[in-house]
C-alpha cells in the first residue's frame, strides 16, 4: 500500500539574488554516541531551511522581514541534547499517529491493538519512543527548481504497537526561486495499519526570540472543528465553528481570542484543536489558510 501527501508553505518577502546551495554539517552525536547530521538549504532569494536526522526535525526557517533582517521563525533547541530530552517536539515528525488515541488502543479488522498509556490512558503522538526520537537516514537532492533533503524511516510490525511494517519518507523541499517550502510525506506499508503524520512545528513569524504571536493575524476557511472529550481525546462530532472562538473564516488578531473567557480555550489553556477543511475532492494543492505578523511584514501561506 502506498500512501503520499504534499503540504506547501509560502513564506512571503521578497529581496536580492543569492546562490542556492546544500550544506551538511556535524550536530554533535546523540547519547548512544551517533553522529548527528545538520543539512541547510539556501535558495536564490536568501531564505534557508535547516533540518537534522534526529527526528527529521526542523531546526530553522529564516526569512528576511520587509526590511531584509533574517530572523529563524521556527522555535528550535539549541543542541542534539535538548532535543534527545525535549518532550515538545520542536519541529519533528511525529508518528506513527499524531494526535491522541483514546484508552491506548484501537482495534482494526477486529482485531484489537493495544498501545502505550500516557496521561489520562491516552496514547499521544504515537508514544514516548516516536519517530520524533529516532534517527533517520537522509539524502539531499538537487534540481531545477529546487534544493532539498529527503529522511528514511523503517518501522517493523509491533513497533510502538500498531501492525504492519512501514516504510516513511519525508522530503524537505526549498524552491529556487520563491520562498516556499514544500512538505512531501510518502508512507508505505506492508500490511493494514493507521497512520496520521505531521510535521510538529511551532513558528512565530516575529522569529523565535520574540515574546508572543499576540498580534498575529489568522485566516482559516475551515467550517467545523473536531470535538474532544475531557481528556481532549476525539469524540466523533465534527461541530461548527460559527459563533465560537476556533472561527477564523473572517481574519482574526491571535490576542484578541486568546483574551476571551471561553471553555474551548480553558480546557487546553489556549489552542489546542484540529479544524476541518471541506474535503479536497481533486487532492490538488489549495489554500488552507494564511497567518501573518504586520510588524515584520512576514506572511505564511499554507497550501
Amino acid at each position: 500500500m502506498a500512501k503520499g501527501l504534499t503540504f506547501i508553505i509560502a513564506l512571503a518577502w521578497a529581496g536580492a539574488s543569492h546562490a542556492a546551495h546544500i550544506q551538511r554539517l556535524s550536530f554533535g552525536n546523540t547519547r548512544a554516541g551517533v553522529p548527528v547530521v545538520r543539512t541547510v538549504l539556501r535558495n536564490d532569494l536568501g531564505m534557508s531551511v535547516a533540518a537534522i536526522d534526529f527526528g527529521a526535525t526542523l531546526t530553522a526557517i529564516e526569512i528576511p522581514d520587509r526590511s531584509g533582517r533574517l530572523a529563524n521563525v521556527v522555535l528550535s533547541r539549541p543542541d542534539i541534547a535538548a532535543y534527545e530530552t525535549n518532550q515538545r517536539r520542536y519541529g519533528a515528525v511525529v508518528g506513527r499517529y499524531a494526535g491522541r488515541i483514546a484508552d491506548a488502543r484501537f482495534t482494526l479488522d477486529g482485531v484489537v491493538y493495544r498501545l502505550e498509556a500516557g496521561r489520562n490512558n491516552m496514547t499521544l503522538h504515537g508514544g514516548s519512543q516516536g519517530y520524533d526520537k529516532r534517527l533517520w537516514s537522509s539524502t539531499t537532492l538537487s534540481d531545477r527548481r529546487s534544493v532539498g533533503m529527503r529522511y528514511t524511516l523503517y518501522s517493523p510490525a509491533g513497533d510502538q504497537g500498531f501492525p504492519g511494517g512501514l516504510t516513511l519518507t519525508v522530503t524537505y523541499r526549498l524552491m529556487r526561486r520563491s520562498n516556499t517550502l514544500q512538505l512531501e510525506y510518502e508512507a508505505r506499508a506492508d500490511a493494514p495499519t493507521v497512520i496520521n503524520i505531521t510535521n510538529h512545528a511551532f513558528f512565530n513569524l516575529a522569529g523565535a526570540g520574540a515574546a508572543t504571536i499576540a498580534d498575529h493575524r489568522v485566516w482559516i476557511p475551515a467550517e467545523r472543528y473536531a470535538e474532544v472529550d475531557a481528556r481532549k481525546a476525539p469524540t466523533g462530532a465534527l461541530l461548527p465553528v460559527g459563533g465560537t472562538v476556533l472561527d477564523f473564516r473572517t481574519p482574526r488578531r491571535v490576542g484578541d481570542v486568546l483574551r476571551l473567557d471561553d471553555p474551548l480555550l480553558a480546557s487546553s489553556g489556549g489552542f489546542d484543536h484540529s479544524l476541518v477543511l471541506a474535503n479536497n475532492a481533486k487532492r490538488s494543492a489549495r489554500l488552507a489558510g494564511w497567518i501573518e505578523d504586520p510588524a515584520s511584514g512576514r506572511r505564511m501561506t499554507v497550501l
